[in-house]
């Protein structure tokens, strides 16, 4: 089931901004899985419950780890690409507008690997180790 449903939930999540919005999207997977398996809501089934029956991918999890390998590629790729130069941009300077700053495509990035998470994707064993500490747990 993964093999068929997984890759169109995911079709690039690599360049998605993980916020709220997002990751309830994900959430409403999980109504896929109910009616694929012919499961009805008032039977009370947890939504992990399913996921370790049917040896099922969580694909909210698994977006944001291809999201993480993909900035891992990006940053270790040679020459001036297009890709790199947009996500180390710094912006114009200047007054920003009012309320809350959007969400950039590289703060979940930095929640796990810190402010210089750039160096740390270079080194890819450092940038293995850091994907290992923060999916192993819930996730960022």
């Amino acid at each position: 089931m993964d093999s068929c449903v997984l890759p169109c939930l995911t079709y690039g999540a690599q360049t998605w901004i993980y916020n709220k919005y997002t990751k309830q999207k994900y959430g409403h997977a999980s109504v896929l899985w109910r009616s694929i398996l012919d499961l009805k809501l008032k039977d009370k089934h947890r939504s992990s419950d399913i996921r370790h029956k049917t040896e099922l991918i969580n694909a909210g999890k698994h977006a944001q780890q291809l999201k993480w390998k993909w900035a891992g590629h990006m940053i270790r790729t040679t020459g001036e690409r297009w890709t790199k130069l947009v996500t180390t941009w710094k912006g114009p300077k200047g007054k920003r507008g009012r309320g809350r700053p959007i969400d950039r495509w590289t703060d979940d990035l930095r929640k796990v690997a810190g402010d210089n998470w750039i160096q740390a994707a270079g080194d890819r064993a450092q940038w293995r180790q850091l994907e290992e500490e923060a999916y192993t747990r819930e996730g960022p």
